[in-house]
């Protein structure tokens, strides 16, 4: 039985010149000496190294067609430019449909068709939720996962006097079903949903409306006056006379890619709320919740690690929450979402914890709706 080298061999090995440029690539990549000190203890030099390390592009394209690679490898080599697009296509090893995974250039998103123009008021006597964030934060998604685990646990009413509404939320249900994500919100249309949700006895209702618009019409509202805000969202956020419920979905991949934006989340999101209390919208507002989207990709999940966060990271939003909540009475919360765990290819797998405590927290000090002698009215009107 042969003995094993150990490192410290290998280096001496190295030293001496007693090794071939693939045994020591083979030892570096297999963690059994490190490079760094190679060069540390002046056995190599840096460019040494380099040379003894270079995969050739045609080396790299056929451990890619041999499954060697793992989906982030590949696209780590993609950005470096170390193999192309076009070479893989060409050679057949991947198809660009394959590549545009890998790279997340396609979003598997759910085919949705449908009409958003004409949408009618705000029904009376609901709580208005507003779900503001800018262009890709995950407001769609959230309320897909939300109104997806309502609907499973037979706890969603969706009323049908907005049909577009009604469908728009029958296919964000659908979307989930699918491990899909919505679509984007088409630009410069305001969309809700009247939806009761029921607490887990399936008796009480809180009847609210999810309203949605574009992270175009969210962003275009930064630094403007009352007089200039898109028609629907001024509609809706200054002259119904329901309570409301803010969310502000804070994009958490936007800061752990370092992602620069034209005008940050934080300063977006403190002149919406300067302009909503400014206006006059603070005082029938039931709640704020600062709601970190796409928190699947932090790597603390623990209790109270999205509170440390947005201390951390947001403070001024956080404490602009923290004076509205004293100043008008209001509830204010920070909690998370994520559809689940994402893979290499942009697909995911649903996880209802946090649609299962979003449901739980809005249910919790949402009004119930009061009962009528002649039942439910799913029109949302006056039973005749």
């Amino acid at each position: 039985m042969s003995i094993p080298i150990s490192p410290a061999e290998h280096y001496e090995y190295i030293k001496h010149g007693a090794y071939s440029d693939i045994k020591i690539r083979q030892l570096i990549d297999s963690n059994i000496i490190d490079r760094n000190k190679l060069v540390e203890w002046k056995i190599l030099s840096e460019d040494r190294i380099k040379e003894i390390m270079y995969v050739s592009p045609d080396e790299h394209m056929e451990k890619i067609r041999n499954n060697v690679y793992t989906p982030s490898e590949i696209k780590r080599l993609l950005d470096d430019n170390a193999i192309s697009e076009s070479e893989l296509v060409r050679r057949k090893i991947l198809s660009a449909e394959q590549i545009d995974e890998i790279l997340k250039k396609k979003v598997n998103y759910m085919d949705m068709q449908f009409d958003w123009s004409d949408v009618p008021a705000l029904m009376p006597d609901r709580v208005d939720v507003f779900v503001l964030g800018i262009t890709g934060s995950g407001k769609s998604s959230f309320m897909a996962g939300l109104i997806y685990h309502a609907h499973t646990q037979a706890r969603l009413d969706t009323h049908i006097k907005n049909l577009k509404g009604f469908k728009y939320a029958m296919q964000l249900v659908g979307a989930v079903e699918n491990g899909l994500l919505p679509k984007p919100t088409p630009y410069e249309y305001v969309q809700y949903m009247a939806c009761d949700l029921k607490e887990k006895d399936l008796k009480k209702r809180h009847p609210l409306t999810f309203i949605e618009m574009s992270g175009e019409v969210f962003e275009s509202s930064y630094g403007i006056v009352k007089g200039d805000l898109n028609k629907k969202f001024h509609e809706y956020l200054f002259d119904s006379p329901n309570n409301k419920i803010i969310f502000l979905t804070l994009d958490y991949h936007i800061h752990s890619d370092k992602i620069k934006l034209k005008t940050s989340q934080q300063i977006q999101f403190d002149y919406i709320l300067k302009f909503i209390a400014g206006n006059g919208g603070m005082e029938n507002t039931e709640a704020i919740c600062i709601l970190i989207t796409k928190w699947d990709e932090s790597t603390d999940t623990s209790r109270g690690a999205a509170t440390a966060f947005l201390k951390k990271y947001y403070f001024s939003l956080y404490t602009l929450c923290q004076e509205y909540q004293e100043a008008y009475g209001l509830i204010f919360e920070v909690l998370t979402f994520s559809l689940g765990k994402f893979d290499e290819r942009g697909r995911y797998e649903y996880d209802e914890t946090d649609s299962a405590r979003l449901l739980e927290w809005l249910v919790s000090f949402s009004p119930i709706q009061r009962k009528r002698r002649r039942g439910i009215n799913i029109w949302g009107g006056k039973n005749q």
